[in-house]
């Protein structure tokens, strides 16, 4: 699994798993949780910092020019145009 997913999506899973069997071990179906502290174990590659202002880094669905083509067909609608951007 952690070759197919980033370090970051596999320690929460790993979390959420661990979660899980915390509630199965307070039960008494488990005498352990494997799964504790395994999650802290996986390294997770520190971004830059600013990295979420730094628009290289965003995720950007649109292109510029097809985001202000949204962004007219919004301000030029009767019906839409009271959202502003």
């Amino acid at each position: 699994m952690a070759n197919k997913v980033s370090a970051d999506a596999a320690q929460r899973f790993i979390e959420q798993i661990s979660a899980c069997c915390e509630g199965v071990v307070e039960s008494g179906l488990l005498e352990t949780n494997l799964f504790a502290g395994v999650a802290k174990k996986i390294k997770v590659p520190k971004g830059k910092i600013g990295a979420a202002n730094d628009e290289d880094t965003d995720i950007n669905p649109f292109t510029a020019a097809e985001r202000d083509r949204i962004i007219d067909a919004f301000q030029g609608n009767r019906h839409y145009s009271f959202h502003q951007v």
